[in-house]
């Protein structure tokens, strides 16, 4: 053929029957409008195979190259052959393709059925540095910010520019004694104190100084049963007063103790703690604890538990608490609680050695002790217990914070 238009095709020859699997032959003539022709033949196969699978390959191509994509893709039917088919492909954005290490994906078509496959052009992509990192959220102003212990804040790191290439962020803090901060920015203050917060992303890094305070003016940092008290409080165990302080040093009414313990059982959800409501039954239990006094909502789940018994019929909420109190409630909370070492406890001739004022027989000494053998209570320095006195705030701080521990083992 010379290359001039085709003028006529002649098909002299055509065996396929499109209703009968099988391979048939068709023979044909094609001539130019000069009279040139040329006879050429095909076998065309019918089948009712269907395409199981279709097989295209990644490409490669240059920085500013369009990428040759190929023509054929290789189609595997459902009688196990695999033939070459044609694959008509998108058009290429030359964007794609402008920048070395970039990867982008191209689709198309065989036989109406999508397919895809990867082009990377050759070359390392550019690096765009870090410029910048900066460090936003809630409370924080002139990079710092106050939290109370207990408290958490999620902060935002910003890296700039938009499209710089190591924009991962990594957290950290200069104590996590004091203040945590996870992979997300979260800060957790867990002691008084002060850390410093720091976002880094591809070697720029940002600041922010964090500072926990005391939260009571009379428990500064360092005193006894301070970290205690700032647990208490964090868990909204208590609230403290409100000029401000803790009352340490001043002892606990058995009312305050009830609201304590109730905190607790919440804290700990305890089964019905949190859903409570005083019945009129409930209200019957004290002639001193009426609808509407303060902490009835306490004490009479107390009793309603069986950690609180009462004397004569009254609860004697504004009296103060002793000590060999404080171990029978601490005790009975904690079986209520699911304490197995309680719930087993009996004392031996050991444990009756750890104080001089705790005989076998005496008011509360198995309370006592079962406190001791789980170091609850460590007792006084001159090794007694002193079960008649009276209890301090201070000293149910860590009472209370020792027997979370414990349930929490």
């Amino acid at each position: 053929m010379d290359g001039d238009i085709t003028n006529r095709i002649t098909v002299p020859l055509n065996e396929v029957d499109i209703n009968k699997e099988g391979t048939y032959r068709v023979r044909y003539y094609v001539e130019d409008s000069a009279h040139n022709g040329s006879w050429s033949g095909r076998k065309v196969t019918v089948t009712t195979a269907t395409i199981s699978s279709i097989k295209v390959w990644p490409k490669w191509t240059d920085p500013g190259v369009a990428p040759d994509m190929g023509n054929y893709a290789e189609a595997t039917w459902s009688d196990g052959n695999v033939t070459g088919e044609g694959v008509v492909w998108d058009k290429i954005d030359p964007k794609l393709y402008a920048t070395p290490g970039n990867t982008f994906t191209v689709h198309g078509k065989v036989r109406g059925r999508d397919v895809s496959t990867t082009v990377t052009v050759r070359g390392e992509a550019p690096t765009i540095a870090v410029e910048s990192v900066a460090i936003s959220g809630d409370g924080l102003k002139d990079g710092a910010i106050t939290l109370r212990t207990g408290d958490t804040v999620t902060l935002k790191a910003t890296v700039k520019p938009d499209d710089a290439t190591k924009k991962t962020v990594s957290w950290s803090s200069s104590s996590n004694y004091i203040a945590s901060v996870d992979g997300e920015g979260k800060v957790t203050a867990n002691k008084v104190g002060t850390a410093t917060i720091t976002a880094s992303a591809g070697g720029k890094n940002a600041s922010v100084t964090l500072t926990i305070p005391d939260r009571f003016s009379d428990v500064p940092n360092g005193k006894a049963f301070h970290d205690e008290i700032e647990w208490l409080a964090a868990n909204k165990i208590s609230q403290g007063n409100s000029d401000g302080t803790y009352g340490y040093g001043k002892t606990l009414s058995r009312q305050d103790m009830a609201i304590f313990l109730y905190r607790m059982a919440k804290l700990e959800k305890i089964e019905g703690a949190e859903s409570f409501i005083p019945t009129e039954s409930d209200y019957k239990r004290f002639a001193d604890v009426e609808q509407g006094s303060f902490a009835a909502k306490e004490i009479l789940w107390l009793a309603k538990t069986g950690i609180s018994q009462g004397s004569n019929g009254r609860f004697n909420g504004t009296a103060q608490l002793t000590r060999q109190d404080m171990a029978i409630f601490l005790y009975r909370f904690a079986k209520l609680a699911g304490s197995k070492s309680a719930t087993d406890f009996t004392p031996t001739e050991e444990d009756y050695a750890k104080f001089k004022d705790v005989k076998q027989g005496s008011f509360a000494a198995k309370e006592i002790l079962w406190l001791a053998s789980e170091r609850i209570t460590l007792g006084n320095s001159d090794g007694t217990f002193g079960g008649n006195s009276k209890l301090s705030r201070e000293a149910m701080a860590a009472f209370l914070y020792r027997i979370h521990n414990h349930l929490a083992k």
